[in-house]
């Protein structure tokens, strides 16, 4: 038994189950021993992925899990339950192999926007910011968007024979983004001209996420505009891996001039931009119990969206179809960091009851 796979060794806790959740940045785990949340950076496991994260977790720990649900950012098979995640160099996780592997412990895998609508139904006292006021229907679909590395919602539809949620998750970041000006075809023009073979599809993700899409986009408006703070701050952020909304954020209210104006012409069109995207889903969706908006874009950048940008209008889109009742839907911002391995957790444990 080589010193990698020593976890092997270590005993079942058959009362033990855990959570993680795996996003394209970072890595949390909860598990039912304590209410501590451990965390881990993707990066760490490039080329290695799942296997060698369990490894690092079980001998933290020094015991398995009697089982684990993984919530993955990436597109999952529906028979099988593999999970290849998106924003990393990691390879795809079989449930089943890694249950051969490790023999006790048993595994499932579930979309990480699927995890975060758990947590938001199954959570009490779930801490939430007002973002949009609104008034949500008591069995209206509820409606969870991550605006992070990437983008995706999730939905909780109500059963009312079963008097209980279900879950629907989709890939909802990947579908078309639709400029709705010619600010924002000029925007379009210019990701088509910069995809790469990899990205050919300029998607809502592409256009308006924490990895691509902020990036993009400021790129796009720096070359329209002359600045040399913001330009000279947006560089050194980036070199040392601090996120550009946040340089942004901080220029737009607190710096001057030119900088600051046009620091405010780039959020303003993220959050005209973001707003509209979020009316689509919650469209789609019809999710009159309220929008729940998660992810790092949203807790750095959802605020500032509602108060100094048409984020809420574009989201109603006053005279257009249904406006009435998207009027009235609330949008909250999650402001607990840990909602989705807390949603991870509660399906481990249901998976464990279901299990008997």
């Amino acid at each position: 038994m080589t010193s990698e796979r020593s976890g092997l060794l270590l005993p079942i806790d058959a009362t033990l189950c855990t959570g993680i959740d795996i996003g394209g940045t970072k890595i949390t785990i909860a598990d039912t021993a304590t209410a501590a949340v451990r965390h881990y950076d993707t990066i760490a496991y490039t080329g290695k992925g799942v296997d060698a994260l369990l490894m690092d977790y079980f001998r933290a720990i020094g015991k398995r899990p009697r089982f684990i649900m993984l919530a993955i950012a990436g597109p999952r098979d529906d028979e099988t339950g593999a999970v290849q995640l998106t924003n990393a160099d990691w390879p795809t996780f079989v449930p089943v192999d890694a249950a051969a592997s490790y023999p006790g412990t048993g595994f499932e895998t579930t979309n990480d926007l699927t995890a975060a609508i758990a947590g938001v139904i199954g959570q009490s006292g779930i801490d939430l910011e007002d973002i949009k006021p609104g008034t949500p229907a008591p069995t209206g679909t509820k409606l969870v968007v991550t605006l992070s590395t990437g983008i995706n919602c999730a939905a909780a539809v109500w059963d009312a024979p079963t008097k209980r949620y279900s879950f629907v998750t989709c890939e909802a970041g990947h579908i078309g983004f639709q400029p709705k000006n010619s600010d924002e075809l000029a925007y379009l023009d210019h990701l088509q001209q910069v995809s790469t073979a990899e990205h050919k599809h300029v998607s809502v993700e592409l256009a308006l996420s924490g990895k691509y899409g902020i990036e993009s986009l400021t790129d796009h408006i720096l070359a329209l505009h002359k600045t040399d703070t913001l330009a000279a701050a947006v560089k050194r952020a980036r070199q040392a891996g601090r996120p550009t909304g946040a340089v942004l954020r901080e220029i737009a209210e607190q710096g001057d001039g030119n900088d600051r104006a046009v620091a405010r012409i780039i959020l303003h069109h993220l959050g005209n931009m973001i707003g509209s995207a979020l009316r689509d889903y919650a469209v789609l969706f019809k999710a009159t119990g309220g929008v729940y908006m998660t992810g790092s874009v949203s807790l750095g950048l959802a605020d500032y969206f509602a108060k100094k940008t048409d984020f809420i209008k574009r989201f109603i889109h006053p005279g257009a179809a249904h406006s009435g009742w998207i009027e009235r839907i609330p949008i909250y911002l999650v402001t607990d960091p840990y909602i989705t391995v807390r949603g991870a957790l509660a399906l481990a444990r249901q998976g464990v009851d279901a299990a008997g």
